[in-house]
């Protein structure tokens, strides 16, 4: 990832994970596929989510949600944006697996 506007270098948090939940999200192979290989997405809050306290969506440039950051990460990627962080996710690849679309992405943190 590139630095910001104000020269700075975003932390990164999580080197890889898999976004969860893309196999809930109708046409995500042929929106995988349309991503470019430096394409950022957005990590909003979801407050609403009854199965997870810590949800966190993943967004892409369209801003239409592609999944979840996996459990493994969402609570404390949850309490930086719920604190007021800037904190974004960067594809890292997209494979097809079984009929599953894969998507890869690090964490980072601009603070």
């Amino acid at each position: 990832m590139t630095q910001d506007r104000n020269g700075k270098h975003p932390i990164c948090l999580v080197e890889e994970t898999t976004i969860a939940g893309t196999s809930h999200v109708e046409g995500i192979a042929a929106r995988a596929r349309a991503m470019s290989p430096r394409c950022h997405f957005t990590l909003e809050r979801d407050r609403e989510n009854i199965y997870d306290g810590w949800a966190v969506k993943v967004l892409d440039s369209d801003g239409v949600r592609i999944g979840y950051v996996s459990c493994a990460y969402s609570e404390i990627v949850a309490r930086l944006l719920d604190g007021g962080k800037w904190v974004c996710g960067c594809l890292t690849g997209v494979q097809e697996v079984d009929g599953w679309t894969r998507i890869g992405m690090a964490v980072y943190l601009n603070d």
